[in-house]
């Protein structure tokens, strides 16, 4: 049975987790007492897939720095799950890079038990892919790009189904916007060949040009009465877990921020998605392909939404 070590003096960690673990088929780990670091190193070096959730904004920093270090040294990042109350990018004192691949706000009502157990099954799996995994079978509605002009109707599309659904207009708003931010990233900033490298990142983003069929992009929508969701899904798989991490764990509230090698907004669109409560599930097979979903609450409240779950995540299927 796969593990799942709670590293966290939080009841309600304990409670919503315990249940998570339980549906799940996981057993659930604590590590308490004056001893818990070295249960904490024993439990991570005889069990290296387990998973881990970790109060990344505990109250005593000394102790936080110590686990933060036996996790950079025992655990492999995309299997912690850091958990806190607040942005992650604000939290003071994290290591850089970070020593988790996920982050989950601590905000555990509503559709947070569904979303978060799926999102376990999907971590579970060898082939992550799918937004239908959190969707009844044949909910999905799909949109192939065979040219960067269809962008601009594919995000009509996903304006007119969000406004089908009745959402909130600043939400209608932000999903539009995370939409074209994957668009652009799977249009621009994905395409990779071995003999040319990223070959598109310095392309105008204003040009047209059509998609061969190794460059066609996928778009799925789909909704349940809690949540909403959009996938962008590009034929490369060239997703990097690291700038990914750079870019959503900045904190740019006291600093201007300066794209990566001159390019425009390169990775500030995922940073702005995330700090929206927009949620955000990056899945990559080398070479392959990479799906990044988006999930919103199926919300008339913008409030609501905005006190509603957030999270993102970043699985690898096998190579």
């Amino acid at each position: 049975m796969d593990k799942l070590l709670l590293i966290s003096s939080r009841e309600e960690d304990v409670h919503f987790w315990g249940n998570i673990a339980q549906d799940r088929g996981l057993a659930l780990v604590r590590q308490t007492g004056p001893d818990r670091l070295n249960q904490i190193r024993n439990h991570l070096s005889q069990n290296p897939k387990s998973f881990v959730l970790w109060e990344a904004d505990a109250s005593q920093e000394r102790e936080r720095s110590e686990i933060e270090n036996l996790l950079l040294s025992h655990a492999a990042p995309e299997r912690v799950f850091a958990l806190s109350d607040g942005p992650i990018n604000q939290q003071e004192g994290l290591s850089r890079p970070p020593a988790f691949g996920h982050h989950i706000l601590r905000r555990y009502d509503g559709p947070a038990s569904f979303i978060y157990s799926k999102l376990f099954e999907a971590a579970l799996s060898s082939d992550p892919f799918g937004l239908e995994r959190f969707f009844p079978q044949g909910a999905a509605r799909e949109v192939h790009l065979k040219h960067s002009r269809e962008k601009a109707t594919t995000l009509g599309q996903v304006e007119e189904f969000l406004t089908e659904l009745g959402l909130h207009s600043q939400i209608i708003r932000l999903g539009v916007e995370a939409a074209d931010e994957l668009l652009m990233n799977a249009l621009f900033d994905a395409p990779f060949a071995a003999n040319r490298g990223y070959y598109r990142r310095d392309t105008d983003r204003a040009e047209s040009f059509p998609l061969l069929e190794n460059e066609q992009v996928r778009v799925c929508m789909a909704a349940n009465a809690e949540i909403v969701g959009i996938s962008v899904t590009d034929p490369f798989g060239s997703l990097s877990r690291e700038q990914v991490l750079k870019h959503l764990c900045q904190d740019l509230r006291f600093s201007e921020y300066l794209p990566p090698e001159g390019r425009s907004g390169a990775g500030l669109g995922l940073y702005r998605v995330n700090q929206q409560t927009v949620a955000l599930l990056f899945s990559s097979k080398p070479g392959v392909k990479t799906e990044v979903s988006i999930f919103l609450s199926n919300s008339k409240s913008y409030r609501e939404f905005r006190l509603g779950f957030c999270f993102f995540s970043i699985l690898n299927g096998e190579a």
